[in-house]
């Protein structure tokens, strides 16, 4: 199975973790070491990019719901979803990730939310 790479980009108000690949148990901790580091460090304002995530598997989806409890629970952050497809939203609901995280339809309007510039309105929950 091939595997992840997370690639992180700054912006102003957020931080942008793009997902290229596969995410399944292993790869799936790698996130949660990487996003863990980065709310240790004061980031509050957290955008997941799956547009080139090729598909996500069980593993995977139970990694991100403690991510997404860790970093709403815990930090009193905010992680918006961006890129997904329509099965990768489905599961997202299924599973109970949104509405805890935030579903956003472009990566600008999901760096808006993350940094709370309006009030968290404009995603889907």
């Amino acid at each position: 199975m091939p595997g992840l790479t997370l690639t992180i980009e700054n912006k102003p108000n957020c931080i942008i973790v793009r997902l290229d690949g596969y995410l399944e148990g292993e790869t799936g901790q790698q996130l949660q070491q990487l996003l863990e580091g980065l709310l240790c460090r004061g980031t509050r304002g957290l955008v997941l990019d799956f547009a080139k995530c090729t598909g996500i598997n069980s593993l995977g989806v139970s990694c991100l719901l403690e991510i997404v409890i860790r970093i709403v629970e815990d930090f009193g952050g905010k992680l918006v979803l961006v890129g997904l497809n329509e099965l990768q939203r489905r599961v997202m609901v299924l599973s109970g990730i949104i509405p805890m995280a935030i579903s956003a339809p472009n990566i600008d309007e999901a760096c808006r939310v993350a940094g709370g510039v309006d009030g968290g309105s404009g995603g889907d929950r």
